[in-house]
């Protein structure tokens, strides 16, 4: 049985990786001295037994998922604050980042379970429902003369991830 001339490649683990990433085949071939068709075997036959795709580690991903939630919190202050100042713009303002970091939020979904992406659907549903975003409004201008109703609630709504 033939050796495969990838396999005993000086720079094999190189070679690998570079395949794995996703290089062509044909400038590994030029930058290796190797030919496009050894590559093209050893990558269907080998390279799984040798590298793997490298994916962003569970704990990186909960660590930016939690780092986004800390951000969506501040958010949320400022959008509650005004509410409170009677700031339209501000709550302008607060409201369009909150909107850019639920966007993260979904794009970070795909690096994590289906269970999660369908939890985070949900809130994000919720969030973007303009009769819940209405709903916040007008609590908060309500409770505007109670400030330390104000707080409560706000403070109900969190616990319960609204």
């Amino acid at each position: 049985m033939a050796t495969c001339s990838i396999c005993s490649h000086p720079e094999v683990d190189l070679i690998n990786q570079a395949i794995v990433d996703g290089d062509a085949l044909r400038d590994l071939g030029k930058e290796f001295h190797c030919s496009e068709d050894a590559l093209w075997r050893h990558k269907q036959s080998h390279i799984s037994k040798h590298v793997q795709p490298v994916h962003p580690a569970p704990v990186m991903v909960h660590s930016i998922l939690a780092e986004l939630a800390s951000m969506r919190e501040r958010a949320r202050d400022v959008e509650d604050e005004a509410l409170l100042n009677g700031d339209p713009n501000l709550i302008l303002k607060a409201i369009r980042e909150e909107a850019r970091i639920i966007e993260s939020l979904i794009k970070l979904a795909s690096l994590v379970s289906d269970r999660d992406i369908a939890m985070r659907k949900e809130i994000v549903r919720l969030e973007k429902n303009p009769e819940w975003i209405a709903l916040r409004y007008k609590l908060g201008m309500a409770l505007k003369p109670y400030p330390e109703a104000f707080k409560a609630v706000k403070e109900v709504l969190r616990e319960s991830g609204n």
